[in-house]
């Protein structure tokens, strides 16, 4: 499962195991009575500071009870990017981007070659879940909020969220609906300070600084999260999120199973 820019979760329990960390959440949507009383407040300061500002330190998480102006800049911004209308120019931009970023690394700017030449944007899940500089130089750019590379990544979001979207609509379609809930694993190594925020805040709102990739398979989360054995040394450890997703949620948070648009089918990616 694929979840979108900006995933609002609730941390419930985050508790350590033999191997790793493991963190328990639930996806929220916007209507949730704990994150309107969090971001209420604060919603009149977008009018009066509407800066945005860079941060090269790369940040996995925002907590909403301490970061909730920048939260509302950042949503702005992609809102407004949802509603351009994608063009050549727009594309052309997003390569020379890569081109400039990538311009000494042989391979990568054969992969952008292969890119620019077979794009669609019907395939943006496909080429989100390639280990290129796509999906490098997109989530470098979410996690430290880089506003003007993101700008120039405006073609393949839009594209990316309108075709998780209509996903959407066949996956839940197709599910049965005795099954409102569902749950997904992600696997992934974090800095260890950042488990010591998400302890601190637990039953909090947190949004996640990038689309996240999820699988219904609790062992290829294990796998992606390092099985236990993160480079200690550096400071990272491995962790498990088992986040529960009420699927009668509004359309407005899209998320779904991209398993066949995957390059990775046997992952059961959503």
């Amino acid at each position: 499962m694929l979840l979108p820019y900006q995933s609002l979760c609730r941390v419930i329990k985050v508790e350590r195991t033999e191997l790793f960390w493991y963190i328990e959440a639930d996806l929220v949507d916007d209507d949730d009575e704990q994150f309107c009383s969090v971001i209420g407040p604060w919603a009149k300061l977008i009018n009066e500071e509407c800066s945005f500002k860079t941060d090269m330190q790369k940040s996995y998480f925002r907590y909403l009870d301490t970061n909730s102006t920048s939260f509302l800049k950042f949503q702005v911004l992609i809102d407004a990017l949802l509603q351009l209308d994608t063009n050549e120019f727009a594309k052309e931009e997003l390569i020379e981007l890569c081109l400039s970023k990538y311009v000494n690394d042989r391979k990568t700017l054969n992969q952008i070659d292969v890119f620019a030449q077979n794009y669609r944007r019907e395939d943006a899940a496909y080429w989100y879940s390639r280990d290129w500089f796509l999906f490098r130089t997109l989530n470098e750019a979410l996690h430290q909020e880089n506003y003007d590379t993101i700008i120039k990544l405006r073609c393949f979001i839009r594209d990316l969220h309108n075709q998780l979207a209509a996903l959407q609509i066949d996956y839940l379609q197709s599910s049965p609906h005795n099954q409102p809930n569902i749950v997904l694993y992600r696997g992934q190594t974090i800095p260890r300070s950042e488990i010591e925020w998400l302890q601190r805040y637990q039953c909090s709102l947190i949004s996640m600084n990038s689309f996240l990739s999820t699988t219904n398979s609790y062992q290829a989360a294990v796998f992606f999260s390092g099985e236990g054995t993160a480079d200690v040394d550096q400071g990272y450890v491995s962790v498990i999120f088992e986040i529960l997703v009420d699927t009668r949620l509004p359309l407005n948070v899209p998320f779904a199973r991209i398993n066949y648009q995957s390059i990775f089918q046997d992952e059961e990616e959503i």
